[in-house]
């Protein structure tokens, strides 16, 4: 690849150090390609996004830097994520954020801090830091027109928050605002992904029907279904979100039927995207426990995939994702050993992961799933081992917001009722409501955007040294 050959043995200080484009008509056509590069994404031209992305890359490194050289050197990123060169995709992830501090190019910071954060930044750091981010760029880009991406950056932000593991509560107000907003600006798979997620916070908040069904305040399963044929790949995110609800309420059926279904999406699990590790837990945990109940090759072979995806995450070091693997781990063990103890050991690891890295929602699922093992050996002598294992579980669901889910194991296990569902209260922080209208207030228009003079930028912040290597 022809930007691997320009960048190959430069550090990021050698990158940042290349001289800024003084060709008018060079900074003209790199804003265009920005705007058509944009266009493509949102038409679902993901290869033509690709390609121009690259495109901009290249020709800022041949022929000098400019403020909209940071979103190709995000995309680039990305495609090392792609590949799993994560230590790569990191440092272009910096010198993107970088290079865009450096020409103070505030019109660019929203695209940018998508790109950078749905792909790269997540790998380094944690997840809750790289919510603050998009909605940064949320806010800056109502400030300067930039609206469907700035659409894209609140569902974006929705989506982190519910996968992140903070209360559930606040989440409601943002994702009721949010809708409301890119619906508004007629963004709708901007709008859709905001209300999956959003109904689906209202169903483990006990605020809908039957807790697996994504069908209520915010929305319809069935019509998500319907309108989502229009839009290729859609449906993937709605499947997404139910093998998750389905799990956690123990509908096996229904999410082996998404772990079906998603298998042969094989595309969804190769980016370096925020949301994949989550993703693959939840698939991995589905075959394990299908093979419990049906056993079949098929399904190891499933777990052993998803297992290993995970594995890889975290051999590159990579953030937020360590528990999820040791939890996957975890069961398999409880699958394959003959000794409790190593179960045990292997539970309470996942465990204290989650716990460190502020997942809560996965620390209760691992404690539950500790529990159950503990009492499906039925050993009276063992059952106050479950009982502390699940009444942990209920408290960190109760935490998270999950009433449902909290309700759902009080009926289900007779020490809960005993107990009270009493466990230790935990020191996980506390979310907020983050929605404000005021971004939206100050927007400007993308025809205003254009009619800026704002190509050549005199002011620029300086560079800081880094002797990171790219290749």
């Amino acid at each position: 690849m022809k930007a691997r050959r320009l960048t190959h043995g430069k550090s990021e200080k050698d990158i940042l150090s290349l001289p800024g484009s003084t060709d008018e008509n060079h900074q003209l056509a790199l804003k265009i390609l920005a705007l058509i590069t944009a266009f493509s994404y949102f038409s679902n031209q993901r290869n033509v996004t690709l390609f121009l992305s690259l495109e901009m890359l290249v020709t800022s490194l041949q022929r000098g830097l400019t403020k909209y050289s940071s979103f190709g050197f995000s995309v680039f990123g990305s495609v090392e994520g792609f590949f799993m060169r994560f230590d790569a995709a990191n440092c272009w992830g910096r010198l993107a954020l970088r290079l865009s501090e450096r020409y103070r190019a505030r019109e660019c910071d929203c695209r940018l801090f998508v790109a950078v954060n749905s792909f790269l930044m997540h790998l380094q750091k944690p997840l809750t830091t790289c919510m603050e981010h998009v909605l940064k760029g949320y806010e800056r880009g109502m400030e300067n027109g930039d609206v469907q991406f700035s659409c894209l950056a609140a569902s974006l932000y929705i989506r982190m928050y519910f996968i992140s593991g903070l209360p559930l509560e606040p989440l409601l107000n943002d994702a009721a605002s949010f809708s409301k907003q890119t619906l508004k600006y007629k963004q709708e798979i901007a709008a859709k992904s905001t209300l999956l997620y959003y109904q689906a916070a209202l169903n483990l908040l006990g605020r809908s029907d039957d807790p697996v069904v994504l069908r209520g305040e915010a929305m319809d399963e069935a019509d998500y279904v319907e309108s989502a044929k229009s839009m290729r790949g859609e449906v993937h995110y709605l499947w997404m979100v139910q093998i998750q609800l389905a799990f956690l309420f123990e509908d096996m059926e229904g999410a082996d039927a998404r772990l079906q279904d998603l298998r042969k999406e094989r595309d969804i699990l190769g980016p370096s995207l925020f949301w994949v590790p989550n993703l693959a837990m939840f698939l991995a945990l589905t075959a394990i426990e299908m093979i419990k109940r049906k056993g079949g090759f098929w399904y190891k072979l499933q777990a052993r995939k998803y297992e290993k995806l995970l594995e890889s995450w975290v051999k590159r070091k990579a953030l937020n994702c360590q528990h999820k693997y040791l939890l996957v781990k975890a069961e398999r063990t409880s699958l394959e050993s003959n000794d409790p103890y190593e179960v045990k050991e292997m539970f309470d690891k996942a465990i204290i992961a989650a716990t460190k890295s502020g997942f809560r929602q996965d620390a209760a699922l691992a404690n539950e799933r500790a529990g159950k093992y503990w009492l499906e050996r039925g050993n009276d002598e063992e059952e106050w081992i479950a009982t502390d294992f699940l009444s942990q579980a209920h408290m960190l669901y109760e935490e998270w917001g999950a009433k449902a889910k909290a309700e759902q194991m009080v009926s289900k296990y007779d020490c809960l009722s005993n107990e009270g569902g009493k466990g230790t209260r935990t020191s996980f922080h506390h979310g907020r409501a983050r929605y404000s209208s005021k971004p939206e207030r100050r927007h400007t228009t993308f025809n205003a955007m254009m009619s800026q003079d704002s190509i050549n930028s005199a002011e620029m912040a300086p560079i800081h040294e880094n002797e990171h290597h790219l290749v």
